[in-house]
């Protein structure tokens, strides 16, 4: 098999460490050579934990590069990043060897157009993942940068018809079905789909709590913000929960709450900051149940890290449904419960110790980690790049 390349200038500290692991350790098997372009810190990262679950990865070269460490990644300072991290998607595709593969991990943000036009001369196939930038094609105000983003993102697919060489991968089935209804047709036939392949070190799972002294433990896990679930915690926090619930928060609350019924427990993260990645999965493991609140409207081209995380530590999952947690759980089976609203969500809460399918949401989740492993995911990663 021939040579690649994977280019990632953007992705630092733990920026989607876990689906760029799994990607790296894919094409090593499938290439004869990979080299990996990207920062030098995070590369080093993710040799070491390739190593640590037993891939040696003996031809994966890696070429570090420096990313500058934005104090706020806001407004200009990230527009002008953007650009350095266009500029050098175009340069690294430029100088590719002639019979080389080329790999984004990350969308290509504002180069789309200008390797369109370069590959028709250059020729090396081009493989772009797409995270969740994509969402940003609705065209909905999320800050003017993402506005902007969003315009470009939708001339370049309603308007630019990208030619043979472009193959651009989705994380789920239903985001590549969903695409194709709001791009043009000849677009739509660049898009692939492989489900979200996930590994971690191997975790040895407690039984979930039930000594009736124990507190259920609930675990959010995932970043929440403005417009990424805080206004449905608060919605949540309002309404009371029985004594022997306790909401855990793992990662970091961004915006003000108001706890007014004390579930909140704050022992875990008294600082209210991204955990360094042990100590977060420590701490996910303590937990009893999983909390998701990401809006219903949301997750139509996205993938979950968060919910993978859960299933990966088969905790089960209480979240309020999106099209993506619809997706997994009509295709692997049930492992939590989705909800449609708030209400509804709360009333799961309060009836835990009735629940009766916590077993069989524990083998649907042992049976998803298999299948996502990286080694059983690649032939639906080979059968693209055959394609």
């Amino acid at each position: 098999m021939k040579n690649a390349r994977l280019i990632d200038p953007f992705s630092r500290n733990t920026h989607h460490e876990v689906i760029n692991l799994t990607w790296i350790i894919m094409l090593a098997q499938i290439y004869t050579k990979v080299e990996y372009i990207g920062e030098e810190n995070y590369l080093k990262k993710i040799q070491m934990q390739a190593s640590q679950l037993g891939y040696s990865l003996n031809n994966v070269y890696y070429k570090p590069i420096k990313i500058h460490n934005f104090k706020r990644w806001k407004s200009l300072n990230f527009l002008f990043y953007l650009a350095i991290v266009s500029f050098r998607d175009i340069y690294y595709y430029m100088n590719s060897p002639k019979y080389c593969d080329v790999f984004y991990n990350n969308n290509t943000y504002f180069s789309l157009i200008t390797l369109s036009l370069i590959s028709i001369l250059k020729r090396n196939k081009l493989y772009i993942l797409c995270h969740s930038e994509l969402e940003n094609i609705h065209i909905k105000w999320n800050g003017y940068i993402n506005y902007i983003y969003g315009i470009y993102l939708r001339i370049c697919f309603k308007c630019i018809p990208f030619n043979r060489h472009f193959h651009f991968i989705v994380l789920g089935d239903n985001m590549k079905k969903y695409i194709s209804t709001i791009i043009s047709s000849n677009n739509a036939k660049r898009f692939y789909s492989i489900d979200h392949p996930y590994i971690r070190e191997q975790v040895s799972t407690p039984l979930l709590s039930t000594k009736n002294n124990d507190f259920i433990k609930i675990g959010i896990i995932s970043l929440i913000k403005k417009g990424r679930g805080l206004n449905n915690l608060n919605k949540l926090l309002f309404q009371k929960l029985p004594e022997n619930i306790k909401i855990f928060p793992i990662s970091k609350i961004s915006g003000s709450y108001n706890d007014i019924h004390q579930i909140i427990d704050k022992t875990l993260n008294p600082n209210n900051e991204l955990l360094p990645s042990e100590l977060y999965l420590s701490n996910i493991q303590k937990m009893d149940y999983i909390l998701m609140l990401y809006d219903t409207n949301g997750y139509k081209l996205t993938a979950s890290g968060s919910i993978l995380e859960a299933i990966w530590n088969e905790k089960p999952i209480i979240a309020l449904s999106n099209e993506y947690f619809k997706y997994l759980f009509d295709k692997y089976g049930e492992m939590g419960v989705l909800c449609s609203t708030i209400e509804e969500l709360h009333k799961t809460i309060t009836e835990f110790n009735n629940i009766p399918n916590k077993e069989t949401w524990i083998k649907n989740m042992q049976k998803v980690k298999n299948i996502l492993l990286p080694q059983n995911s690649l032939k639906k990663l080979s059968e693209i790049i055959n394609s």
